[in-house]
């Protein structure tokens, strides 16, 4: 059964320490129930996710992924604060236009790319102190882009690698949390949205939107 546990998500290609610790478990239900690390659970309910980008569907685990980032993030940066209210809103039920849903994805991508650049030239500049504060801006800004990237479902991964890529970089952290002592609390955050653990379907050849 243990075993199996593993087999049965092998096609959504789960990190080594992810899939160790899953041959440990009795089912998925358990595991489910006893895990403490928020970051495995949001990525399989993303890797899992079928529903069309922007639908109402992927409100909750929109919701799920702002209440997750926020433990770690507790002030939204000011630079994208409306941004983030609009995503709100959304989650709550409001209505929003394609147009404007494109406009705060490429603005909160393109904020990133941009603090990220400049905490590398400060970097290289020895302007430790300056550098700080851009990878911590920096890194707030990656997690947003991880929840737009769960909202906005581009037809590749190229956001949410970035995302991952900005933040395991500057602080050798899963994505979307900036300390491990955070995941915890990110698994009971997720567990509130999602009790039960998502479906595992056979791997298809059919591309999930992600």
């Amino acid at each position: 059964m243990k075993h199996n546990l593993v087999k049965k998500i092998a096609h959504l290609k789960p990190c080594q320490e992810a899939a160790e610790w899953l041959a440990q478990q009795q089912s998925f239900t358990q595991a489910w129930r006893d895990c403490q690390r928020g970051d495995w659970m949001l990525w399989l309910l993303v890797r899992t996710m079928t529903s069309p980008p922007r639908s109402p569907d992927r409100r909750t685990i929109v919701a799920c992924a702002l209440d997750c980032v926020q433990l770690s993030c507790p002030h939204i940066p000011v630079i994208i604060q409306k941004d983030v209210h609009i995503i709100r809103d959304w989650v709550q039920g409001a209505q929003q236009t394609e147009e404007i849903f494109m406009a705060i994805c490429n603005r909160i991508f393109q904020t990133a790319i941009m603090v990220n650049a400049y905490a590398d030239l400060v970097l290289f500049g020895g302007q430790y102190s300056e550098c700080k504060a851009a990878c911590h801006l920096a890194q707030q800004l990656a997690n947003y882009a991880g929840v737009a990237a769960i909202l906005f479902g581009y037809p590749t991964n190229d956001q949410l690698q970035m995302a991952a890529h900005i933040s395991t970089i500057m602080f050798h952290q899963p994505w979307p949390y900036t300390a491990r002592v955070a995941l915890p609390d990110a698994a009971d955050v997720i567990r509130r949205h999602f009790p039960r653990p998502p479906r595992i379907n056979k791997p298809t050849r059919r591309r999930v939107h992600v």
